[in-house]
């Protein structure tokens, strides 16, 4: 991966250039022209060293060549990728970034800004990315499309397709396979889960591996299958025991409390949700709504509370989310409180509500969520004689179901 242009002395001179915040012109002075400069740049030319060396001058650019130091720079990235793809712990980017001056201006520049952006996410790391993207190899260019936040979880499929076909590691698949699960593409999670196993298996990675089951139970547990869904996540977890992966356990741990709530087992449901405390809306309303079934109305009451607080900064406002996410949120407190108060809980409003949540979910892939609101709303029908309304309901979630070939 690393020193893998042809052209690391333009490579270094653009990036030097850009971090510098330089035009072209700035940089030419009485060396060369703009053009020679440009092409220079961009692999189109060789030079005479004398040149390069005025340029580096000129940039105020000590070029590193100590080739002991370069190879013990390509070790610790060469550590940091492997840290990366098992999910380790490490300290290897700390010990890079020790050595920024020097490596910005050598031939692995390239490949320490991308650790460095990969680990820290800096906007203007990504815009000088951007500038180099002719200069990457592939695997470069692999990772670069796949840890980069900006692109969002359910677009620009061909990158991660691309990626995945050039890493060919369990990491990449079970992040292609995540971005399948978040738009509700089981099928293809499933399709992809074979590959991901023999890769970890491979490699020895646990993490990755505990990823995949936890991946393939979640999509049984969007269904409330049970018995598929504790076989799935029962790997997963004797995986993540005794592990540091602690946010891996507690996602694992609520998907299983907010499945019992959906299959009537409220007991089981309260032990899952207990080991699992989150800071986020959604584990909030599990739990306003468990204590609500439960009959614990203070109970349910400090919960809406706490979702209301999540919101609270954009529940007024316009929302400015992709794909109307933060309406969403909001239809979820409005419906949790006439699930609170079941005086009012089948008004038109209250079913106006769940029908907008149903839409937004069928349209973003989100069926765990469609199936958690889906018996309120059946039940909603049927207390109102809206019978037809839930028959067609029933039939919506079968199509869904059989659409994903998901088999008891």
């Amino acid at each position: 991966m690393f020193l893998s242009t042809s052209n690391s002395e333009g490579q270094m001179l653009r990036i030097a250039r850009l971090n510098k915040g330089m035009e072209l012109k700035e940089v030419v002075g009485n060396i060369c022209s703009i053009s020679t400069l440009s092409k220079i740049e961009r692999g189109k030319q060789k030079t005479h060293p004398e040149v390069l060396k005025s340029l580096y001058k000129q940039l105020d650019i000590e070029y590193e060549t100590d080739e002991l130091f370069l190879k013990e720079m390509q070790s610790l990235m060469a550590r940091y990728y492997y840290e990366l793809t098992y999910n380790f712990s490490s300290s290897t980017v700390h010990k890079l970034i020790s050595e920024e001056k020097r490596l910005l201006y050598s031939p692995l520049a390239l490949d320490y800004i991308l650790i460095k952006y990969i680990d820290t996410g800096d906007i203007e790391l990504a815009n000088t990315l951007d500038q180099c993207v002719e200069f990457m190899s592939d695997r470069q260019l692999a990772w670069f499309y796949i840890e980069d936040p900006r692109i969002a979880y359910n677009s620009e499929f061909d990158k991660f397709t691309k990626s995945h076909q050039i890493l060919q590691n369990s990491y990449v698949t079970v992040n292609l396979m995540s971005r399948y699960w978040y738009i509700g593409e089981f099928s293809l999670v499933r399709e992809l889960s074979s590959i991901a196993i023999n890769y970890a298996l491979d490699e020895g990675n646990v993490w990755t591996l505990s990823q995949v089951y936890s991946l393939l139970g979640g999509i049984f547990a969007c269904y409330n299958m049970k018995d598929d869904m504790l076989k799935e996540y029962g790997r997963a977890l004797n995986l993540l025991k005794n592990t540091n992966w602690k946010d891996d356990l507690k996602s694992i741990y609520y998907n299983i409390g907010a499945t019992y709530i959906s299959i009537g087992d409220y007991e089981l449901s309260e032990e899952y949700l207990d080991k699992c405390y989150m800071e986020e809306f959604n584990y909030f309303h599990k739990k306003a709504i468990l204590n609500i079934y439960l009959n614990k109305y203070e109970e349910a009451d400090y919960w809406i509370e706490k979702m209301k607080n999540s919101i609270k900064e954009f529940e007024n406002g316009e929302d400015y989310s992709p794909n109307g996410y933060h309406k969403s949120l909001k239809n979820v407190l409005k419906v949790t409180k006439y699930q609170r108060d079941d005086s009012i809980f089948s008004t038109d409003e209250y079913i106006k509500c769940l029908e907008e949540l149903m839409k937004y979910y069928n349209k973003n892939g989100k069926y765990g969520f469609m199936y958690f609101h889906k018996n309120a709303l059946i039940n909603a029908y049927i207390s109102n004689r809206r019978y037809k309304d839930a028959y067609e309901l029933e039939g919506l979630f079968s199509n869904i179901k059989s659409k994903h070939i998901v088999k008891s």
